[in-house]
């Protein structure tokens, strides 16, 4: 799992693009504390991809509005306690590459990435890793 950049759904895209160059980060994930028990919450998930189709859209439009209005659909996360294969069939389920992990109270854990799964599995047969893809599969 990785550690991954969080900011309020009330920011400026201009502001989130700034963070997500100083993080070297490639999505950031987007919180609300609005649920009650001031907690922050993960609401969505922007890539660098979609903030820049965004601005090459509209530069104008980046200071008017914040980037929770971005965001379109339902984010798909899982819990820390969930398996590694229930992760790869939410992660394929929805073609994704990046799946918030979240805790039982609903906070941000971090984020899981397919280099994440990539390592993971490598670790498990290290024996098969030297063979041929024929050979593996």
């Amino acid at each position: 799992m990785t550690t991954t950049t969080q900011v309020d759904r009330n920011r400026p895209p201009r502001e989130v693009a700034f963070a997500m160059g100083n993080d070297n980060a490639d999505c950031v994930i987007i919180t609300d504390t609005s649920g009650g028990e001031g907690k922050v919450r993960p609401i969505g998930i922007l890539t660098e991809k979609d903030l820049a189709l965004f601005i090459l859209d509209d530069v104008e439009a980046t200071s008017a509005i914040t980037v929770g209005e971005l965001l379109n659909g339902e984010l798909v996360t899982i819990n820390e306690s969930d398996s590694v294969n229930q992760a790869i069939a939410l992660m394929s389920q929805h073609s994704i590459h990046r799946l918030p992990v979240t805790r039982s109270d609903g906070t941000l854990a971090g984020i899981l990435t397919v280099d994440d799964l990539l390592h993971f599995l490598a670790q498990l047969t290290p024996r098969k890793s030297g063979c041929s893809l024929q050979q593996a599969v």
